[in-house]
């Protein structure tokens, strides 16, 4: 972010260059956690969730299969 900032506004400082880049970068992370990040861990969240629970029936109905 900031090479291509120095590139295209080189005459404006370095001051200029590494506040524009952290808010350019700032914003880009807002939009990847909502749009990419946080629904994966959620969809990860779920997944989890789903194979914990099946586990626990198999375990269940195995123990009932072996008359444990």
């Amino acid at each position: 972010m900031q090479q291509i900032l120095a590139l295209y506004f080189n005459d404006l400082g370095v001051a200029f260059n590494q506040i524009t880049s952290m808010f350019i970068s700032i914003f880009f992370a807002y939009i990847t956690w909502n749009l990419i990040e946080k629904p994966f861990i959620d969809i990860g969240k779920r997944l989890i969730i789903k194979n914990t629970n099946q586990s626990k029936f198999y375990v269940k109905d195995l123990k009932k299969s072996l008359n444990l």
